[in-house]
């Protein structure tokens, strides 16, 4: 029996079973609404998992007994990836230029997802001199207080990060793991108390973070969950600096009300470059389907993947756009009001959108 029938069987039995339960009919209220009232990213969504379940059969996920790739009458499927954008290109980008002496310009907005009746995304920066620390927070839909989750830990985590900035702490990938692992140690444990003080269950407070500062040499992100951060590099490149922490199932992945210092390590993740960036951003994973490139063809063209890699188009016009806005003197509340407004309903995909958006972007000369 080959091997790969004991890796991607379970993958496949897992992908198989989750599209029949969707798009089956008299299922639960949830599924039988869900298929009277079709809603596009949820269609999209159905799409994609189809062709990766075909994509896991033609690599071999077929049965005992069944040659890799092939049905049931042994004829190999055939993945249509005709619609599949190619792998990204990563190329230089022409940022405009900026005045070094004017610091930091930035954009910062969370909004709500569409037909949501809260928000639970939440946002902080900090800029002195020439550090940028920019944090954004995921409330996680399925908790009570997600919200007071969320807002706590973006306080908490630009509180304890902040202390670097005015520490006189030269930054590097030396010492960038401890601080980060130590600054978000604090902001669970100030979380723990926040529950512990409304006698409330810690797990409902349940939030992401992601963390990224940038100083004259040096860029880093640290992050517990999923979302998005990205940075230019030295050659004008817009690259990522995290990989989203994903769970088992489906949109699962770890929350700050989970942290431990026994599980430190594998929660908090880091990563860090020692560079003079221009630009930084962070994001939940809201907006991320209108920015970032997360579902191509791999590099052969054969297969779908997540290459993590922001969309130089979208993050070339907004940095410059910002750039511009920053040379007229746009007063930064007008800037934070149409950033909000563009990430509400920009365009039909961002209007669409049910998950909470927040993008945080900034750029310097």
């Amino acid at each position: 029996m080959d091997w790969t029938y004991y890796v991607i069987a379970p993958i496949w039995l897992i992908a198989v079973v989750f599209i029949w339960r969707v798009m089956r009919n008299g299922g639960s209220d949830g599924e039988k609404n869900m298929t009277a009232n079709p809603d596009p990213n949820l269609a999209a969504e159905i799409q994609r998992l189809k062709m990766e379940l075909a994509a896991l059969k033609q690599q071999g996920g077929a049965p005992a007994g069944q040659k890799p790739g092939a049905d049931a009458s042994g004829v190999s499927p055939v993945l249509d990836l005709s619609s599949i954008p190619d792998y990204p290109k990563v190329e230089p980008c022409a940022l405009s230029p900026l005045d070094a002496s004017a610091g930091w310009a930035h954009l910062k907005a969370s909004v709500k997802g569409y037909n949501k009746s809260e928000l639970q995304d939440a946002h902080s920066v900090c800029f002195a001199g020439n550090t940028a620390l920019l944090v954004v927070c995921d409330g996680a839909g399925s908790k009570k207080h997600s919200k007071a989750g969320a807002d706590h830990c973006a306080s908490a985590l630009v509180a304890e990060f902040s202390k670097l900035m005015s520490g006189g702490v030269r930054l590097s990938a030396d010492n960038w793991k401890q601080f980060a692992h130590e600054s978000f140690l604090k902001a669970a444990k100030s979380l723990e108390g926040l529950a512990e003080s409304q006698s409330l269950q810690l797990a409902d407070f349940g939030c992401t973070g992601i963390v990224v500062m940038a100083t004259d040499d040096f860029v880093g992100c640290a992050h517990v969950g999923d979302g998005r951060a990205g940075y230019l590099d030295g050659k004008s490149c817009w690259q990522s600096l995290l990989v989203p922490y994903k769970g088992a199932e489906a949109n699962a992945t770890v929350f700050l009300s989970m942290l431990k210092p026994e599980n430190a390590e594998q929660y908090v993740r880091t990563t860090s470059h020692a560079i003079r960036t221009r630009s930084i951003m962070a994001l939940s994973d809201g907006p991320e389907g209108v920015c970032w490139h997360m579902s191509t063809k791999d590099r052969t063209g054969t297969k779908i993947e997540d290459p993590n890699i922001p969309s130089s188009n979208f993050f070339t016009k907004i940095a410059n756009q910002l750039i511009a806005a920053s040379g007229s003197k746009v007063p930064q509340p007008d800037l934070d009001k149409l950033w909000g407004d563009f990430l509400t309903a920009g365009n039909e995909q961002l209007a669409k959108e049910p998950d909470d958006k927040t993008l945080l972007i900034a750029v310097r000369g």
